[in-house]
C-alpha cells in the first residue's frame, strides 16, 4: 500500500504539472498567433507540422477574402437598390427597344372586376382608392408615390400620363366604381 505522505506528493506533483501544463499551453497559443506553426502544445513537443501548411493557408486566405467582397457588395446592393427608380427604368427600356402597350380594350379595361383592384399592386381592394386622369383605380399611396418618384408617371394598363392635381378618392361599390 502507498503511504499517505507519498499520495499527498503525488497530488502536489499532479497539480504541478497540471498548472505547467495550462501555462505553457497558454504561451504556445500566443506563440502561435504570431507565428501561424504549432497550434497545439504536443505538436510543439513532437515537433510535428502540417504538410499542407502554405496552400491552406492561401485557400483560407481566398475564401475570407471572397466572403468580406460578397457581403461588402450585399451591403452596397443594400444601400443602392432603393434608390433606383425601376417604374422609370422600365419605361425607359421600353422606348429603347420600341415596345409599346397595347391599346386598351375599352370591355376589359374598364370592367367591374378590372376596378376593383389596384392598377399598379393588383391589391384587391385598394386601400383608400384614387384615380387620376385616367379611371382605373390605385391604391393612394401606390399612386402618389409613382406621382412623386416619377413625375411623368404613366398608368401601366393603358399609359396615359397621370397629374397629381387631378388625384380624386373613388368609391368602390359591389358593381363598379363612382366619384366620391
Amino acid at each position: 500500500m502507498i503511504s499517505s505522505e507519498v499520495k499527498d506528493r503525488l497530488r502536489q506533483f499532479l497539480r504541478i504539472s497540471s498548472l505547467c501544463v495550462k501555462v505553457f499551453s497558454f504561451i504556445n497559443r500566443i506563440v502561435f498567433f504570431q507565428r501561424g506553426m504549432y497550434p497545439k502544445l504536443t505538436m510543439r513537443i513532437l515537433g510535428l507540422q502540417p504538410l499542407i501548411k502554405q496552400k491552406t493557408r492561401r485557400a483560407e486566405q481566398e475564401v475570407v477574402t471572397r466572403e468580406l467582397l460578397w457581403a461588402a457588395f450585399i451591403e452596397l446592393l443594400a444601400f443602392v437598390v432603393p434608390l433606383i427608380n425601376f417604374h422609370k427604368v422600365k419605361i425607359r427600356l421600353q422606348k429603347l427597344t420600341g415596345t409599346k402597350r397595347s391599346p386598351p380594350n375599352p370591355r376589359t379595361s374598364m370592367s367591374a372586376g378590372n376596378m376593383l383592384s389596384c392598377a399598379s399592386c393588383l391589391q384587391s381592394p385598394p386601400v383608400l382608392p384614387t384615380c387620376s386622369v385616367c379611371a382605373h383605380v390605385f391604391c393612394y399611396y401606390c399612386l402618389s408615390s409613382n406621382l412623386q418618384a416619377d413625375s411623368n408617371y404613366e398608368c401601366p394598363i393603358c399609359g396615359i400620363e397621370e397629374d397629381r392635381q387631378q388625384l380624386r378618392p373613388v368609391r368602390v361599390g359591389h358593381v363598379g366604381v363612382q366619384d366620391s
